[in-house]
């Protein structure tokens, strides 16, 4: 007979964005049994994270990070085995650009703290706009990259890492034409 897994032999999780797809995949591993500490940026989430369960924090990353956001994701990533970091780059002027920048103080900060695992939410986006088939020589990820996605996932490459590139996204509030 199988003996039910007890919380305290679980990963620790942090879903580094819980917005409209962090959030549902968050409750999935709380469901499961899993501890999850989730962030947002939205003060009035806090309270949302907090009464389904999941440890909450404020964190707003920017290409020079506040203080308090460093010590924030400091305390959020201690203890974290696994880290699913799904934050994507703005649409404002400057904000692609800027994104490798920003998830390179999460970079650092998992190393740090000893996070064992990180999954990167990327895009599709990473490949080349052409009419034919796609394979992953035609889109690599290196810090010298032009994309900022490929400059991003460069950061998390590595055997204990791991980079999903999701593509046609679509779910409540999301019109598939839209994205």
């Amino acid at each position: 007979m199988t003996q039910p897994v007890s919380s305290a032999s679980l990963l620790t999780v942090a879903v580094l964005g819980c917005g409209w797809l962090g959030l549902p995949l968050a409750q999935a591993l709380m469901a499961a049994g899993y501890p999850v500490r989730g962030t947002t940026t939205t003060p009035s989430q806090l309270l949302t994270l907090r009464d389904i369960g999941i440890q909450p924090f404020l964190l707003r990353l920017a290409p020079t990070l506040l203080t308090t956001d460093a010590d924030t994701l400091r305390v959020l990533l201690q203890g974290v085995e696994v880290l699913l970091l799904n934050v994507p780059p703005g649409r404002g002027p400057g904000q692609p650009e800027a994104y490798p920048v920003m998830l390179s103080h999460v970079a650092e900060a998992a190393a740090e703290a000893g996070v064992a695992h990180v999954l990167l939410v990327s895009s599709t986006g990473v490949y080349p706009d052409e009419a034919r088939p796609m394979h992953e020589d035609d889109a690599q990820a290196s810090t010298e990259a032009d994309s900022h996605l490929l400059r991003a996932e460069a950061l998390f490459q590595g055997p204990t890492n791991t980079v999903v590139r999701m593509a046609g996204l679509m779910g409540p509030g999301r019109q598939p034409g839209r994205f």
